[in-house]
């Protein structure tokens, strides 16, 4: 996946926030009925996983996946 895929998909959610972003990593911000939670990802994973992978490796909310 695209770096600028992934960050127009997170800011598409309304569920997501990017907090944090540098070189090598990202901080997303996941709100849901249980509370918030912090998330932490490598860029190198982003790069080589497809959205709906990274949503079954973080048990995101399925319903809004791009």
């Amino acid at each position: 996946m695209l770096l600028r895929d992934f960050v127009s998909t997170v800011e598409a959610r309304t569920d997501l926030e990017l907090v944090y972003s540098d070189p090598t990593m990202c901080i997303l911000l996941c709100k849901s009925e249980g509370g918030e939670r912090r998330i932490r990802l490598g860029l190198w994973a982003v790069r080589r996983m497809h959205w709906e992978q990274i949503v079954e490796a973080f048990h995101l909310p399925v319903q809004a996946c791009a």
